[in-house]
């Protein structure tokens, strides 16, 4: 479960996230959307315990610094984060060892060949392009089987190949009664996997949307007539 309650984040007079309220339990799909600047990257520093902020952030009632929160959080990042003098294969050692995980080497080799990486597996990640670099942090986040899934833009950069990949896989997570948390401009790769949409706009949540509750909404349409 994530929980947020009153979040407020200012940097100097600045206000990035302004009364922020929400809650998301498990087996749901929330998709973030707002133009550049309107708060989304900050709002997930805050879920991720990154920096101070004023309010209630909590990941299954504990605070998001929480070294046992962090092992349940997958989390792919707007610019991907790769160490470049490590291989493709290497970056998935790291992550086995560092979350203690049990997965097989057929677990691995199937991530790898779903995202059309495993040609690259012993390329050094400063020889990836951007896109593969954003595959690699993707891997690494769903080799540990998360909780909760936190994507910042994950589909900037992404092959067609992988785009639709990494939508079914956040329908699988769903069905695993998994959170996926989504923040993303482009609106139009979200529509169909939303269950909790929020329009984030100047640090303020402008609209909610619940699909099992309001059906089916243009939410290009509402986006387009509420931010400006």
């Amino acid at each position: 479960m994530i929980y947020v309650e009153n979040l407020t984040k200012k940097y100097g007079k600045k206000v990035a996230l302004n009364d922020i309220n929400f809650m998301i339990q498990g087996s749901q799909i929330l998709v973030l959307v707002g133009p550049n600047g309107a708060g989304k990257s900050t709002l997930i520093k805050c879920l991720l315990g990154q920096g101070q902020y004023q309010g209630v952030v909590e990941i299954n009632e504990m605070m998001p610094f929480n070294n046992e929160v962090k092992k349940i959080i997958g989390y792919v990042s707007e610019t991907p984060q790769v160490f470049d003098y490590l291989t493709v294969s290497q970056h998935m050692q790291f992550i086995e060892k560092a979350y203690k995980l049990n997965i097989t080497p057929e677990e691995k080799e199937d991530l790898l060949k779903r995202y059309h990486m495993y040609e690259a597996s012993n390329e050094l990640a400063s020889k990836l392009s951007k896109g593969m670099k954003q595959k690699l942090n993707i891997i690494c986040a769903l080799m540990i089987h998360p909780e909760i899934l936190i994507l910042d833009e994950p589909f900037v950069g992404l092959d067609p190949q992988a785009i639709y990949t990494l939508k079914e896989d956040i329908k699988a997570l769903r069905k695993q009664e998994r959170i996926v948390f989504i923040s993303t401009h482009l609106i139009e790769m979200v529509e169909e996997l939303w269950d909790e949409l929020y329009i984030l706009n100047h640090g303020n949540i402008i609209e909610k949307y619940n699909k099992e509750k309001e059906g089916e909404v243009n939410i290009i349409e509402r986006y387009m007539a509420l931010v400006q």
